[in-house]
């Protein structure tokens, strides 16, 4: 619906006159509609690699030489099958026909509720089912036996991918915290000062920053950079030589998944914290 057409459905039903409320509508519109597209933009990249790995997994079912292996890809195929439609579910924004601007209000929260739900289970419908399909991966190779080589391999591999998955989760949940639920209870403050009428809603506060405009990234100093640009490289730096080892001792499948994932790893690692964007403070 458009912004107009919210605005004096629920004017007209509450009889609301304050200026204040033009700025809000105004406001929260253009803000919501932003961070809709955001979350759709994420959904749209994940969807698309869940979609390419699902295929080359269903395909490597048939080419699997035991069952452990069909576990693993049949996992991991599970999981890039269930995530497009988890993410499908937290997008939908429910608004009822002819929806005035309390009730789209209202679909705002639902929406957000949904997206905390998303990204504080994330373990469970995001990382349970890829998780142990990369755990079983190298355990699927016909190299595989209980021998040294195969138990060195479980310890530098294992490792790896679940250090990966706690650093994701711990990403999600770092987004609630700062992002999410502060715009949350901006979102329920609204819907209540909405009810109440024109006196509650010149007191309402501004939306947090980041709902209209990206937030500005935090000064970071030198010194700091640079330790974590220096432990990011050694960290993947030791993961390839252990997906070396890997090849050369155990499998040389999982080696390379292994040597590729490390520094793709590291790259996202970087490209999230943001740190190349920050601003240099003096130390």
């Amino acid at each position: 619906m458009e912004l107009d057409q919210l605005k004096q459905a629920w004017q007209s039903e509450r009889g609301i006159e304050s200026e204040r409320y033009d700025d809000i509508c105004e406001t929260f519109h253009t803000g919501s509609v932003r961070f809709q597209s955001v979350i759709f933009q994420r959904d749209m990249l994940e969807t698309s690699v869940c979609g390419v790995f699902a295929v080359a997994m269903t395909v490597g079912l048939f080419f699997a030489s035991n069952w452990t292996m069909r576990l693993s890809l049949g996992f991991g195929a599970v999981g890039c099958f269930l995530i497009p439609i988890f993410l499908w579910w937290g997008r939908r924004l429910m608004q009822p026909p002819g929806a005035n601007f309390r009730e789209f209000v209202h679909a705002e929260v639902d929406f957000l509720r949904r997206q905390i739900w998303l990204l504080r289970n994330v373990i469970w419908w995001y990382e349970l089912p890829l998780g142990i399909g990369m755990i079983l991966f190298p355990m699927g190779s016909n190299n595989w036996k209980f021998d040294a080589a195969s138990v060195v391999a479980l310890i530098v591999y294992q490792p790896f991918i679940l250090s990966v998955l706690i650093w994701v989760w711990w990403v999600n949940q770092r987004a609630v915290s700062s992002h999410l639920e502060p715009l949350l209870e901006y979102h329920v403050r609204l819907l209540k000062a909405l009810d109440q009428g024109d006196g509650a809603l010149e007191s309402i506060d501004e939306p947090p920053v980041g709902f209209l405009d990206k937030p500005p990234p935090e000064p970071m100093s030198r010194w700091a950079r640079r330790v974590w640009v220096l432990a990011t490289i050694v960290v993947a730096g030791a993961v390839v030589a252990a997906g070396v080892y890997l090849m050369q001792q155990f499998d040389r499948r999982t080696g390379v998944f292994v040597v590729v994932c490390a520094p793709v790893v590291a790259i996202l690692v970087l490209f999230i914290s943001g740190i190349w964007k920050r601003p240099v403070e003096d130390d």
